[in-house]
């Protein structure tokens, strides 16, 4: 699984769950058996924003094609983590998208 994949999409049966560590750093890890991901407690604050934004009045994620650019392939509707609802349809932001918009919003160095 490619890094943009696991930023723009999340498994259906995923459930987020922070854990604290005495070290400085936590790196998030997949638990391919029950389906947890293990965050920090700000990304997992983050994380349910945005999944709670993107919610359908029934409480489901929408499913979305996603266009692969590096196999040139429309990948099957899944539930994608950014995605932007337009009046007739619901499209995943693309990786360079969500890069551009990151950027924009974190300060410049100086």
């Amino acid at each position: 699984m490619r890094l943009d994949s696991c930023v723009l999409g999340v498994p259906s049966t995923c459930r987020l769950a922070c854990r604290r560590s005495s070290g400085s750093r936590i790196a998030p890890v997949v638990n391919r058996t029950d389906g947890t991901l293990v965050v920090s407690p700000e990304l997992a604050d983050v994380l349910s924003t945005v999944i709670r934004r993107i919610r359908e009045p029934d409480g489901a994620v929408p499913l979305v094609p996603v266009y692969d650019r590096y196999e040139c392939v429309w990948r099957p509707p899944s539930p994608v983590l950014f995605q932007r609802r337009f009046p007739s349809e619901i499209r995943a932001i693309s990786d360079s998208s969500l890069r551009t918009m990151l950027n924009a919003a974190l300060p410049t160095p100086a």
